[in-house]
């Protein structure tokens, strides 16, 4: 189960609420087992770490394969985080806020690649509807533009090849902003 919201932003409740039952003195494993108890983003992936510590596995290992089911990238930073701080002797606690650190940082990277894709979006409406309006208002201003258009064999052409050219890079910069986006 990913961390993610609707609208694709990162959930750090379920990482919060670990940190805070070990930082009341619980385990990981106990801390783990208040997650299993609710009903939150990775209550079920907490269910099964704990089920499976209780099955004989060591806490690391039913963690590890939580990742293994999982391909979030903010579980493998979890599990990474909890692992250096079980073998070094260090503070899970201090592990989890780098954790949660982490996860705010990408969150609001994500926001602001959003809000860059959205201005990118608006360039390309507008780099899209720019020529045809041009033509539009020139053909109306210009009679002689106008008479080129519907006039001329060569004028209903060079409409439909401006349109496709239009089309054409209206399809790339929509590739290119859904991309970064």
């Amino acid at each position: 189960m990913h961390l993610r919201r609707p609208g694709g932003v990162i959930d750090p409740a379920p990482l919060l609420q670990l940190r805070t039952a070990i930082e009341r003195g619980a385990s990981v494993l106990q801390a783990f087992e208040s997650l299993a108890a609710g009903t939150g983003t990775w209550a079920d992936a907490a269910r099964r770490v704990v089920r499976r510590v209780r099955a004989g596995s060591g806490v690391q290992e039913a963690i590890d394969t939580w990742v293994a089911e999982d391909r979030d990238p903010t579980v493998r930073l979890l599990a990474d985080a909890l692992a250096i701080s079980t073998g070094t002797g260090g503070s899970h606690v201090r592990a989890i806020e780098a954790v949660i650190d982490a996860v705010r940082e990408r969150a609001a990277l994500q926001r602001e690649v959003r809000a860059l894709a959205s201005q990118a979006q608006t360039s390309a409406v507008v780099l899209v509807l720019l020529p045809v309006g041009f033509a539009a208002a020139i053909a109306v201003v210009d009679p002689r533009v106008r008479s080129f258009y519907v006039g001329s064999p060569l004028g209903p052409l060079c409409v439909a090849a401006g349109v496709l050219l239009d089309a054409f890079g209206a399809w790339l910069m929509l590739r290119l902003v859904r991309s970064v986006a």
